[in-house]
């Protein structure tokens, strides 16, 4: 320190204010970015673990009931993904 005592501490209150401030935004932008980030990288396994044997099931041109199970299981699926991205955007557009 290149203060005294006296002019360290009556520098130290409006500093550390200011960096509380700052520490706790930083920290609350720092916490959504990461969610944001996790919520659009869980996509990814999501879609290749959950979705992808449906697509593939779907690509085999399955018939009757299968068929129906198949799209009406992949519309499911497809909406779980839609809302992930969605939520993802919301969060990045409030963080702005």
């Amino acid at each position: 320190m290149t203060l005294d005592t006296a002019c360290a501490l009556a520098e130290f209150a409006p500093s550390y204010a200011r960096a509380t401030i700052m520490q706790a935004s930083l920290a609350i932008v720092g916490f959504v970015a990461g969610l944001v980030a996790w919520l659009l990288g869980a996509v990814v396994p999501f879609t290749i673990i959950v979705i992808l044997p449906t697509n593939k099931a779907l690509l085999a041109n399955p018939t009757g009931i299968d068929a129906v199970r198949l799209l009406t299981r992949w519309n499911r699926l497809h909406a779980v993904r839609t809302v992930l991205s969605f939520a993802a955007l919301l969060l990045l557009l409030l963080q702005r």
